[in-house]
């Protein structure tokens, strides 16, 4: 162990007796020292012996002989004292400036930077390039464009208060692994951290980044992998979705092609189903008309008598009306009368076409041409002495009819029997016979061809099914009404 001189501070043995620089007794020199208490006159410290104050080490030995040194800070006089205190705070308080700057001065050794006005700074450059760990001090707010570029520390550590990160300031440190990035930065600009190509860093809580802050980091490699991974998945999954959507549409087309053919085979088979209802011996039904004795209308029914190219010849399946030929007046009853110039083909064609049939229908039915044959009729007594001869030419024309009667020819080829010719009268046609007797005549029908030979006749099909003539103007004499419908289905 060490102690001190009490005379000359020097440093003694703990056991040394005298002083081996100043030659003191040192035991004898402490009980001198110890009979007198003194006060520092530069600070006002109370010591015993000694020739230096212990606390500001002013040489009182030397001021012994001609200063009045008392053992009694009631010695020294007021204004000495207050003199002591002024010198004693001006001092340690210069001393704490110079200790502070010191310590700064020490602090940024190995930076180039600037002090601003409020004591804040700012790093320029690092001086030492090589240097591999680095503290950058406290009050610093800025790091300047390029301070730290391509240097070579492994570790840096950041202060909080530190606002701003300057343009390329550690770009290319090639070895830094790791920054701490304070808190309170708020700003890092373009390249900040770009070619640091070891370096992980988050710089996702900071508000205002620049451009390529992190390019050709580890951080930006990461980023890069987990993009083209993020990518890479997505392109599988979108392959993914694309195979299912073209497995959907696959599967959507087969359905739809099955779906197709079996609407085809539905919509055939029931084409071939319909069709079948227009066979020839079948009844079908089209339009409405009176049926009942208080004129309530139903449904007529039609026999088919014919298919040819997607058309059907129909004829009414039972007599619906009761009606004359031609209205005639007596002086015209024995003329003669054709298809073309009836007055029933233009009741068929005009009011019955119109009130039995609906639009539909009626877009169903087809115009039919029809030839009327030439009857020719010889005149006798004609000219001035009434011996001439004229010929009167009937018929020889051709009409378009929607609605029609059978001719002599068509009723002999449809119905070629007298029992497949017998049909019977709706009661609304029953009912309109002129007399009350119950006479058969009511199941006659009309034909529209007129008598060859007797050219007032017009055929008809009698009660028996048998063919023969009746004057144009016979009131009980029913009618079949026939046309032509398209039925391509």
């Amino acid at each position: 162990m060490m102690k001190q001189c009490p005379k000359c501070q020097a440093s003694i043995s703990d056991t040394a007796k005298f002083c081996i620089k100043c030659g003191c007794n040192i035991k004898k020199f402490e009980e001198e020292q110890t009979q007198q208490t003194y006060f520092c006159p530069e600070c006002g410290t109370k010591f015993s012996g000694g020739d230096f104050c212990p606390e500001c080490g002013y040489n009182i030995g030397k001021d012994l002989g001609s200063k009045n040194i008392s053992a009694s800070p009631d010695a020294f006089s007021d204004d000495w004292l207050s003199d002591v205190e002024s010198t004693t705070n001006a001092d340690v308080k210069n001393m704490k400036v110079q200790e502070s700057k010191a310590q700064t001065e020490k602090a940024f050794a190995i930076f180039e930077y600037k002090e601003h006005a409020d004591g804040t700074y700012t790093i320029t450059r690092l001086k030492d390039i090589f240097a591999l760990k680095v503290f950058v001090p406290k009050g610093v707010v800025n790091i300047a464009d390029h301070a730290f570029e391509g240097c070579a520390f492994l570790q840096i550590d950041l202060p909080d208060g530190l606002l701003k990160i300057g343009k390329r300031a550690f770009a290319r440190c090639k070895h830094i692994r790791e920054i701490r990035l304070p808190s309170s930065l708020q700003i890092i600009d373009d390249e900040a951290f770009a070619d640091c190509s070891s370096l992980d860093i988050d710089i996702s809580y900071v508000s205002d980044v620049g451009k390529d802050v992190i390019k050709n980091t580890l951080t930006h490699k990461k980023l890069l992998a987990e993009e083209i991974r993020k990518a890479e998945a997505e392109k599988r999954a979108a392959e993914a979705r694309r195979a299912e959507e073209t497995r959907k549409i696959q599967e959507a087309r087969k359905a739809e092609e099955a779906r197709k053919v079996a609407e085809a085979r539905r919509v055939e088979e029931a084409r071939k189903a319909e069709l079948a209802k227009w066979n020839v011996g079948k009844t079908v039904t089209l339009g409405s008309y009176p049926y009942d004795k208080t004129g309530n209308c139903r449904p007529i029914e039609w026999i088919v008598l014919e298919r040819k190219e997607g058309n059907a010849l129909l004829i009414s399946k039972q007599i619906i009306d009761t009606r004359r030929y031609h209205y005639a007046d007596e002086n015209d009853l024995c003329k003669t009368v054709t298809w073309d110039k009836c007055s029933l083909r233009q009741w068929l064609n005009g009011d019955f076409y119109r009130t039995a049939f609906d639009s539909l229908t009626k877009s169903n039915i087809m115009s039919t041409r029809i030839y009327v044959p030439r009857i020719e009729e010889t005149e006798y007594g004609v000219g001035f002495f009434k011996t001439e001869e004229k010929k009167i030419v009937f018929g020889s024309v051709w009409v378009n009819d929607n609605i029609f009667l059978l001719s002599k020819d068509e009723a002999e080829k449809y119905f070629p029997s007298c029992e497949l010719r017998k049909c019977s009268p709706t009661e609304y046609a029953q009912s309109k016979k002129v007399n009350a007797s119950d006479f058969l005549g009511e199941r006659d029908w009309w034909l529209r061809t007129t008598n060859e030979e007797y050219h007032w006749d017009v055929y008809s099909v009698d009660y028996d099914g048998r063919i023969y003539g009746n004057m144009s103007n016979t009131y009980y004499i029913g009618v079949r009404p026939a046309m032509w419908v398209k039925i391509d289905i």
